[in-house]
């Protein structure tokens, strides 16, 4: 399955990695690691997620992150649409 990232997704991951990076690179590239791992894992099993209030959307809690991944699946392509802290409200702002 292809993996494609919205240009959100992409700031949004930026952002969390300058974040922690600021106080620990260590710990900023770890949970780049785990983020990578767990986009790895939806594209082998992309129902995995939960489904989301959100027409054909789904999220993933990324292990030991407080991150989670808000995606679909379009065809043969794993969509991320969203990198979000658990503390944030992203359920209206998806898009």
């Amino acid at each position: 399955m292809k993996l494609k990232w919205s240009v959100k997704a992409l700031i949004d991951f930026d952002e969390a990695q300058n974040w922690i990076a600021h106080e620990n690179p260590i710990a900023a590239r770890a949970v780049a690691r785990r983020i990578r791992d767990a986009t790895q894992l939806l594209r082998a099993n992309p129902h995995a997620g939960t489904p989301t209030h959100i027409e054909d959307t789904r999220s993933w809690v990324v292990a030991r992150t407080p991150y989670l991944i808000v995606y679909r699946v379009r065809g043969e392509t794993l969509e991320i649409l969203r990198l979000w802290h658990g503390r944030r409200d992203w359920k209206n702002t998806v898009d």
